[in-house]
């Protein structure tokens, strides 16, 4: 399913190569479009040519000496800006876990469990899994259709299943643990 992305003020301006572009861009699922590693790449080997060019200029005019010492020193500071944004993103990271690796772990567990269960257990712990795992839909942070239960009934479903089946005495003692009479 690809996610349509409402575009800017700048997109009746592009042309319609660009805006294609932009659009297939766009589409990607999104943990691809905050993948920074390639285009960090790529701006590192911009930054390569422009060191291989101010080296070629040396010994040239000053002025081209001052071009080139220009261009080294903007496509160094665009490496630097991105090694930071990649950081950033990184840090702000670091303790989530995607929808699209969680899906895929449930998904393998999943597979796990059913090679050692039959076809009639498969389909009730199927049924289970789509009563209580939500994901968010691809075009928000909603979560999608996936189970029928507001958060209060699964609460109140935890506590009937930790709930004791018996009263155990506890409730007759009060506050300094003596036995109330």
């Amino acid at each position: 399913m690809t996610r349509r992305v409402r575009r800017g003020k700048y997109s009746r301006h592009l042309s319609e190569t660009l805006s294609a572009k932009l659009d297939e861009f766009l589409s990607a699922p999104h943990h691809e479009q905050l993948a920074l590693y390639e285009e960090l790449a790529v701006a590192r080997a911009q930054a390569l040519d422009a060191l291989k060019m101010w080296d070629a200029a040396t010994g040239s005019k000053p002025q081209i000496q001052a071009m080139a010492t220009a261009v080294v020193r903007d496509a160094l500071e665009f490496v630097k800006d991105m090694v930071l944004a990649t950081s950033r993103v990184e840090k702000d990271a670091e303790d989530k876990v995607s929808v699209r690796v969680l899906d895929l772990f449930i998904e393998q567990v999943l597979r796990c469990v059913s090679t050692h269960v039959d076809d009639e257990t498969m389909e009730l712990i199927d049924a289970e899994v789509k009563k209580y795992v939500r994901f968010p839909d691809d075009d928000s942070s909603r979560l999608a259709a996936g189970t029928t239960l507001t958060p209060d009934e699964v609460v109140q479903e935890m506590d009937e299943r930790s709930a004791p089946d018996e009263p155990t005495g506890d409730d007759e003692r009060d506050g300094d643990g003596a036995a109330a009479g």
